[in-house]
């Protein structure tokens, strides 16, 4: 198997954990794939991580994103886990981190997922017609996704390239080092329906245990007797082997009398919850009066390796937009078994079941 690592030309990119310093950017190319797999999270030192160019073809053009320090974002500390946080989260798959952002970090987050939303609403648009159709009704919707937006947001940079998401996640998955899977913009408009009960591991092609996502209020949300849409957690289904292999299908309805429900609702702007991989979770319908925006944020631990072709046929699809491209190259790169100029289509597809990685 393939340690992973991240397809771009030349490509360095700097992590700065320590406290020392905020990360601020790339050196060198600037122009990076759709995910870096390569974005590598130390716990607790500064490490310099060079990524492999794995294809001859160019890495897509993307917008460049400023390196400079984005004002109120440096994001150094993390949460005091103690060691029954610890055990609570291994016990339960999921936690509460309350105030994980200040307000004035929470706002310009805030206004700078909104305006890039605004820009890519014919993308986002276009995508709920290919998973809905075009008669759709709003209740048929659970929400609105946009993935990797660091790529285009310098505060979303800041943000998953901070010390303090990436120090949270390897204390929690109990590793030293972590790398980014993905961020996902999670927008539930008043008005969108449930979302259906899922384990995000199912959609990542990812061969590990170790896999944790934050997933972070942007907006109040309340809890779901006053028509609030948090997401809700089934404690200790990551632990549930007979369930995760006898279910008929992985989104079928959680019985609630095999599992604690829990939903950590209310919550304010810049709160978050810390969920495994495996573990089940989904969310009710928002029937508040409020848009609510999300922002997810996935890592896993450091080493991990890519499933076989074989195993991603059982996957489902609902992150192929993601990891599609650096995906494709790490498979160029074996089937070529080292000649980069052989040819080779890359084009693939995989069953979508609207889930949504890192929560809904």
């Amino acid at each position: 198997k393939r340690t992973i690592v991240a397809d771009a030309r030349q490509l360095e990119m700097r992590r700065c954990c320590s406290g020392r310093r905020p990360y601020t950017g790339a050196s060198g190319t600037r122009r990076a794939l759709a995910l870096l797999t390569g974005f590598a999270a130390c716990s607790g030192s500064t490490e310099r991580v060079r990524v492999a160019r794995a294809s001859p073809r160019p890495a897509p053009t993307r917008p460049s994103v400023s390196s400079a320090a984005v004002a109120g974002l440096e994001l150094r500390g993390s949460p005091a886990l103690g060691a029954k946080a610890l055990l609570a989260f291994e016990r339960d798959g999921h936690c509460y981190t309350p105030s994980l952002l200040g307000p004035d970090e929470a706002t310009p987050l805030l206004a700078e997922l909104r305006a890039e939303h605004g820009r890519r609403r014919p993308e986002a648009r276009a995508k709920l017609l290919e998973d809905h159709g075009p008669d759709f009704a709003k209740e048929d919707v659970p929400f609105e996704q946009l993935f990797n937006m660091w790529t285009e947001c310098p505060a979303v940079r800041a943000l998953v390239g901070s010390e303090r998401l990436a120090r949270t996640a390897a204390q929690l998955l109990g590793v030293e080092r972590v790398r980014l899977y993905q961020d996902t913009l999670l927008l539930k408009r008043a008005g969108h329906g449930a979302t259906h009960w899922h384990s995000d591991l199912r959609m990542a092609p990812i061969d590990t245990n170790r896999f944790i996502t934050c997933w972070l209020a942007l907006t109040p949300v309340l809890k779901e007797e006053r028509g609030g849409s948090a997401l809700v957690f089934a404690t200790g289904s990551h632990r549930d082997c007979a369930h995760l292999f006898w279910a008929p299908f992985p989104t079928s309805p959680v019985d609630g009398a095999r599992y604690l429900l829990k939903s950590h609702a209310p919550m304010a702007a810049g709160d978050a919850t810390w969920h495994d991989g495996w573990v089940l979770h989904g969310a009710p319908p928002n029937r508040g009066a409020a848009d609510r925006w999300a922002i997810a944020v996935s890592f896993f631990a450091d080493g991990a390796t890519t499933l076989r072709k074989d195993q991603r046929a059982r996957m489902d699809g609902e992150d192929a937009p993601s990891y599609g491209q650096w995906l494709a190259d790490l498979d160029f790169k074996e089937d070529s078994k080292g000649d980069l100029k052989s040819p080779r289509s890359r084009s693939s597809s995989v069953p979508n079941s609207g889930g949504g990685g890192g929560g809904g």
